[in-house]
């Protein structure tokens, strides 16, 4: 599989990083005893794809749903 073709942007990685970063924000506030594990997940996800640069949610949506060629004739 090409991964090349799912690089995020700049823009992209900026936004998942500022995403994360509230997240954890929000859990450092409130108190890591206090959150259901669950909210662990997006926040470690965003800053996944921040680092590597790849969104493993949008591969796999990909995968699930594969764009279809436009047929149109114009």
């Amino acid at each position: 599989m090409n991964l090349k073709k799912y690089k995020l942007s700049k823009a992209n990685r900026f936004f998942f990083f500022i995403s994360s970063m509230v997240i954890w924000g929000g859990i450092y506030l409130t108190g890591c005893k206090n959150i259901h594990w669950l909210l662990y997940i997006p926040a470690t996800f965003f800053l996944g794809a921040t680092i590597t640069g790849l969104c493993f949610g949008q591969i796999f949506s990909s995968l699930i749903f594969p764009e279809k060629k436009n047929t149109c004739c114009y």
